[in-house]
């Protein structure tokens, strides 16, 4: 678990795409995310059938950092522990994103998102684009590329958490780590 400060972000908000300017959950990690300049790319795959709402590529190390991010708005106004609709969508979507550790799931993936189809949409680069990314995977061996998943809820309090919601988040990390994934909950 690690807190995050969430100032001026409507935690309620997963994202709008009417209003640019509204600081939604999803806006707030990608302004975190765009922050960091040394991320190799950023894709925005916010869409059904997405590996997570932002895929991020850093070099580190002589390895490569492929995080995901899976975002939720909220259930109230304010961060609580008891709220265990908080955790469940974002404990199955980061198990079931744990199949990204295989490289050539991976680059498939980000191959067929990205890329543009008529009458279908696409997902975007925020930083970097599909060439770059797919030849900065294909240079690594998979024992180099480590998956991790963030899973963005500012509305758990890490404070308040009980017991019902300190089990899923435990089920979840532990699905994540017997599959040699990391699991990181970003909370208030």
């Amino acid at each position: 678990l690690q807190a995050m400060a969430w100032e001026n972000c409507e935690i309620e908000i997963e994202f709008d795409q009417r209003d640019p300017a509204r600081q939604t959950v999803q806006r707030f990690v990608q302004s975190y995310l765009e922050a960091h300049a040394d991320n190799s790319f950023l894709i925005y795959d916010h869409r059904s059938g997405e590996a997570a709402d932002f895929i991020v590529a850093k070099e580190s190390n002589g390895r490569l950092m492929i995080r995901l991010y899976h975002c939720k708005g909220a259930g109230g106004p304010a961060p609580s522990g008891e709220r265990v609709d908080d955790v469940y969508e974002l404990a199955g979507q980061s198990v079931k994103s744990s199949r990204f550790q295989i490289k050539d799931s991976l680059m498939k993936h980000i191959r067929r998102r990205t890329t543009p189809k008529p009458g279908r949409g696409h997902s975007l680069f925020i930083i970097g684009d599909q060439t770059t990314a797919l030849d900065l995977l294909a240079r690594y061996a998979p024992i180099d590329i480590r998956l991790e998943i963030y899973a963005v809820q500012p509305g758990l309090s890490a404070a308040a958490l009980n017991e019902n919601v300190r089990q899923v988040i435990a089920a979840a990390n532990d699905s994540c780590s017997a599959q040699n994934v990391s699991l990181t909950w970003l909370i208030s």
